[in-house]
């Protein structure tokens, strides 16, 4: 996104990091069921999302903290 976001908003990702993995996973869910069923996204990426969520809820993928993740991405890019 180029625009940055909102104070209100940074305040409640902030917040929302500190939270367990299980938590944020809950607020992704909750939010996501709070859209419009208008918007337009893509049946693949549901399936697709919901692909990946049962690979983490059965152990099946390794999650990575996210500044272990950006550290990563950024010695892959150099």
């Amino acid at each position: 996104m180029s625009n940055p976001m909102s104070n209100r908003v940074q305040e409640l990702v902030d917040q929302a990091l500190t939270l367990t993995d299980d938590e944020r996973a809950e607020i992704v869910e909750r939010l996501m069921e709070s859209l419009p069923p208008n918007l337009d996204f893509d049946a693949e990426w549901g399936d697709e999302i919901d692909r990946r969520i049962a690979d983490i809820e059965a152990g099946r993928t390794k999650l990575e903290p996210l500044d272990d993740a950006i550290a990563m991405a950024r010695a892959a890019i150099r």
